[in-house]
């Protein structure tokens, strides 16, 4: 991982982000960290934004709760009510 500073980043913005390239980049701001910027693929995007979304992340909690409180079935049950082979 390699480390600059906002002032760096600004007056160095096209080299940091060749940098990107290679490796992950921590940005600081007064000595402590700021943001990362990393480079991402168009599937990591994709994933990205799907696993940050409120609606995905409100269904992902409630299915853990769900989960917690024993109300999931395990998969060969579920397929073998449904007539599913697996």
């Amino acid at each position: 991982m390699k480390f600059a500073n906002v002032r760096d980043l600004r007056l160095e913005t096209k080299k940091i982000l060749g940098e990107a390239r290679d490796e992950d980049v921590l940005v600081t701001y007064r000595g402590k960290p700021w943001v990362i910027i990393q480079k991402i693929t168009e599937d990591d995007l994709e994933d990205y934004i799907l696993t940050h979304h409120p609606r995905f992340r409100r269904a992902l909690q409630k299915s853990f709760k769900e989960k917690e409180a024993g109300k999931l079935k395990p998969l060969k049950d579920l397929a073998q009510e449904l007539g599913i082979e697996l």
